[in-house]
């Protein structure tokens, strides 16, 4: 899983446009930080703690990306079960 280099490119877009989508709610009430990589704090993506701050969009280093991709693969796991085969006959 994520072997190919495509894959993780696509779920760190999918990543940073959720975030972006989700911040514009109306319902936003603030980013929960435990469900964010953890970014340091220099870094202009990192969690903010105020819900009325001007949004805009964040803008990721090549450090962030990088941060992202291990978090992804960290913490992304496969829908389908180890025991669970195809070919079964059993169906």
């Amino acid at each position: 899983m994520l072997s190919n280099p495509l894959d993780i490119k696509a779920h760190i877009l999918g990543y940073k446009r959720g975030r972006e989508i989700i911040r514009r709610m109306r319902c936003f009430r603030g980013e929960w930080k435990d469900s964010h990589p953890p970014f340091p704090i220099h870094s202009t993506a990192a969690h903010s703690d105020d819900p009325v701050k001007p949004i805009r969009d964040y803008v990721y280093s090549k450090e962030d990306d990088e941060i992202i991709e291990q978090w992804i693969r960290g913490e992304i796991v496969s829908m389908n079960h180890p025991m669970y085969s195809f070919n079964s006959k059993e169906s």
